[in-house]
């Protein structure tokens, strides 16, 4: 029995590999094109949340601009600052055409990050970035209308309000018509996102 098994597992690897190369490549056409072949989970939508300096912003207030968007907190350990300071300097990359683009920050944690919390964190990084928090229902609708996935671990041996989130951590590039663009992972250079952004300004 044991040597049938290890004859399987080469075929099941090639079926995990097969069904990894099939989902990359349907995304590819869900990007690439203006008419995707499949039905792909939407990203993006209404949202209404306050900025660091506590209005209220909606999308519609942003509909003549390009979004550089992402989900985190300012608690964070190490990856949302590293991930602002990449957006940062893919905004001072753009030179005037940052000018299209603004940068949102919206918290996972609004019971930590209040609008003047917000404002003192964002002080750090490029001066368009608006802080987006709100009430925690309003911030997990907004989370999931983007595909964005978080949550709390509690550190049973710290403080009650000494926690972290794990979330997805991904930047998203929203059109003016709100629609999905393109997205950056984790590693994504300052230059590749920039060189990206241009193509669709």
């Amino acid at each position: 029995m044991a040597e049938k098994g290890k004859r399987i597992l080469p075929w099941a690897l090639l079926a995990l590999a097969g069904a990894v190369a099939l989902v990359g490549y349907l995304v590819m056409q869900f990007v690439q094109t203006d008419h995707p072949r499949v039905d792909l989970p939407a990203i993006g939508g209404p949202f209404s949340l306050i900025d660091q300096n506590g209005n209220t912003v909606t999308d519609e207030d942003l509909e003549d601009q390009f979004k550089l968007i992402y989900f985190g907190y300012t608690y964070s350990p190490n990856i949302s600052a590293t991930t602002l300071s990449t957006m940062t300097e893919t905004l001072d990359a753009l030179g005037d055409d940052a000018k299209q683009v603004t940068p949102l920050f919206i918290t996972i944690d609004p019971e930590r990050d209040q609008p003047e919390h917000m404002k003192m964190y964002l002080e750090h990084f490029h001066p368009r970035f608006v802080g987006l928090s709100g009430t925690q229902d309003a911030i997990a609708q907004t989370a999931d209308k983007f595909q964005v996935h978080f949550a709390k671990v509690e550190n049973l041996d710290a403080a009650p309000d000494d926690y972290e989130f794990d979330h997805t951590s991904i930047v998203y590039l929203m059109g003016p018509d709100g629609d999905f663009r393109a997205h950056f992972t984790d590693g994504a250079t300052a230059e590749a996102m920039a060189k990206r952004i241009r193509e669709h300004l």
